[in-house]
């Protein structure tokens, strides 16, 4: 009489293989994560630098076209007055008391530095060193003070822009965030930091670098950089050390137009 033997097949896992499983998809994880991070961050800082380099490019056709760079009349009239510092050859447009996409207020940066004319408005539009001015005319777009009236308005019936080109095009976002210009016409990198533009309102062509001073043992850099303008971002930290030269650690991650 034959014997027949019954073979059980198993349905599921243990629980111990299960722990072994979850156990090595988490190291694999943790292994994937700092390289997708560190991607991403690369992927951002391109974009940034096509971003700063596009916005050059704009102010240079605008030049071209008006014979003047992209600046507001009553910005362009302050660059002689007797209040201007002789120290200040240029004028910035920084991101003084711009909010950051999380809402944060940034600490000093360019925009405070000596060495720079900020645009400040003094008659309370609120308008303070932001990249909104130069936006709007770059992107054929009138932008009202905050306080939504017509009087103190940049680029106002396009008055900066009458041939209304778009010179630099964007996509709008909302207030203070990323990869786009927000409600009130700043324009801000991949991180949400508002782009800082310094442009050449003495027409001597160049600019004064934001980095002019250099920390000890590191090589010496031109005070000033060849060219109508120079746009950069502060890059994922959102900060820079105005104490040192472009390329010290602390400044590692900024984005340059001219570099």
């Amino acid at each position: 009489m034959k014997t027949r033997t019954t073979v059980q097949r198993r349905s599921a896992f243990t629980l111990i293989e299960l722990l072994v499983v979850i156990a090595i998809i988490g190291i694999l994880a943790a292994m994937l994560l700092p390289a997708i991070a560190t991607a991403t961050t690369k992927a951002k800082s391109a974009k940034a630098k096509v971003e700063v380099t596009g916005i050059v490019g704009a102010i240079n056709s605008y030049q071209a076209d008006y014979s003047r760079l992209p600046a507001t009349k009553r910005t362009r009239d302050a660059h002689g007055v007797s209040t201007r510092p002789a120290t200040a050859p240029d004028w910035i447009f920084g991101n003084a008391n711009t909010p950051d996409a999380k809402g944060v207020l940034p600490t000093p940066t360019v925009a405070a530095k000596i060495g720079y004319q900020q645009v400040r408005d003094l008659g309370g539009s609120g308008r303070d060193a932001d990249n909104s001015e130069v936006m709007a005319i770059l992107t054929a777009q009138s932008v009202a003070d905050v306080q939504g009236g017509t009087a103190d308005a940049v680029n106002l019936n396009n008055n900066q822009n009458p041939k209304r080109t778009v010179y630099l095009a964007t996509k709008s976002v909302g207030r203070n965030q990323p990869n786009g210009v927000d409600d009130l016409g700043v324009y801000r990198d991949p991180w949400g930091h508002p782009y800082i533009i310094i442009l050449d309102l003495d027409y001597d062509s160049r600019v004064l670098s934001p980095f002019p001073l250099v920390a000890p043992g590191r090589p010496a850099q031109a005070r000033f950089i060849p060219g109508n303008a120079l746009v950069m971002s502060l890059g994922p930290d959102g900060k820079a050390d105005f104490n040192a030269d472009q390329d010290h650690p602390n400044n590692r991650d900024n984005i340059y137009s001219w570099k």
